[in-house]
């Protein structure tokens, strides 16, 4: 622990206690009702990968489906700096593919995806970043998070306007 594995470089292993997550375990209230889990993350650099978090979801609930809120993972240092958090859209796309998720009765990981675009820049470079979230999203990209998180810049409120119709709603939900 003590990695802080993002851009934040906060030390979110204050915060991520396995220890005590173990040692607490409840009992689910109405374990046949359905839910879509709307905000998770996948924390890869606390150890918190898509095992730990699947074997959460099994944990006793019914969770059907979930949506992945971004969290600075797997930003890709290769992309011009407003497509970097693009990588994390790839990087979660890929989770989708994985075998554990494949099986019967297993919750839809990531049916969508909340990523980030930071809509103060320019109006073409926030919309090239929207279109390439909902292309590495594959149907899957939902919304995409600002700093800050009312789109009260122009250029960013043009640039979403313009990109929105591009979205296209799918998932097994």
């Amino acid at each position: 622990m003590g990695n802080t594995g993002n851009e934040s470089g906060q030390d979110w292993s204050e915060y991520f206690k396995p220890d005590w997550l173990a040692s607490r375990r409840e009992q689910a209230i109405e374990p046949d009702l359905p839910i879509v889990d709307p905000h998770h993350h996948i924390w890869e650099w606390l150890d918190y990968g898509l095992d730990a978090f699947v074997a959460d979801l099994a944990a006793g609930h019914n969770i059907r489906a979930t949506v992945h809120l971004e969290s600075g993972l797997a930003r890709d240092p290769a992309d011009p700096p407003h497509l970097q958090a693009v990588g994390e859209t790839r990087f979660l796309m890929g989770l989708r593919d994985d075998p554990l998720l494949k099986r019967p009765g297993a919750p839809d990981v990531c049916a969508g995806i909340i990523g980030h675009v930071d809509l103060d820049g320019p109006e073409a470079l926030c919309e090239e970043a929207l279109v390439a979230h909902i292309e590495a999203g594959r149907g899957h990209s939902r919304a995409c998070a600002s700093t800050p998180i009312t789109i009260r810049y122009t250029a960013g409120r043009r640039a979403f306007r313009h990109t929105s119709a591009r979205i296209r709603w799918s998932g097994r939900t």
